[in-house]
């Protein structure tokens, strides 16, 4: 599943710093999400994002949480060199 991360919604636990959780946002639905790893270095608020996991009706629980990349990396690969 994928979508937006809710602007101010990122709570890391003081406790374990491998918990976090936050609110998944596509379009007008919101979705709470817990997880427990390491996140990635583009990982902040607004970020897109996908999850993976289970939800249990409640909150999702994910297992694997990925960033899209930032515009600024994408190119045309129409201009790509291919004489390699």
């Amino acid at each position: 599943m994928g979508g937006n991360v809710k602007e101010g919604s990122i709570a890391r636990s003081a406790a374990d710093p491998l918990a976090l959780t936050f609110v998944l946002l596509q379009e007008e639905e919101q979705l709470p999400v817990s997880y427990h790893k390491i996140v990635p270095d583009m990982f902040k608020d607004g970020s897109e994002v996908i999850v993976e996991g289970i939800y249990d009706g409640e909150r999702f629980f994910a297992d694997n949480l990925m960033t899209k990349c930032a515009s600024r990396y994408e190119g045309d690969l129409r201009k790509a060199d291919t004489s390699i």
